[in-house]
């Protein structure tokens, strides 16, 4: 989490500056510079994540990476989108998932530790 987050600062960051530079408005010197995407950077506040929670195996998902959990997960997602946000917790396992899933608005999905999502 603290590293997705870092990553978003920073391509906010590198977004902001390359606007700048092509619209011809770019920065006299280096300290004009950073002093702009400090500005900006404290401006940007992390997402929080939804308080509710449910964990995959609730869904009929199984970590045996031979079943199909797509089913699970669109179940997952559809209670998510309902509630307006929710926290998907899954195990330590191998979910095969056969085709896509469509994430929602605020939707956390945690993969603990050992959880590896395996498309096809």
């Amino acid at each position: 989490m603290i590293t997705t987050f870092h990553t978003f600062r920073q391509l906010t960051a590198y977004f902001f500056l390359a606007v700048s530079v092509i619209s011809g408005t770019g920065f006299s010197n280096s300290e004009e510079r950073t002093a702009k995407r400090d500005a900006v950077l404290k401006s940007i506040a992390p997402p929080t994540p939804p308080a509710d929670l449910v964990v995959m195996t609730a869904f009929g998902a199984s970590g045996d990476s031979v079943t199909n959990c797509k089913p699970a997960f669109d179940k997952a997602l559809s209670l998510s989108k309902n509630k307006k946000g929710l926290k998907i917790i899954v195990p330590q396992g191998i979910y095969f998932i056969h085709g896509t899933i469509h994430l929602a608005s605020n939707v956390c999905i945690e993969l603990q530790k050992g959880a590896r999502l395996k498309f096809s």
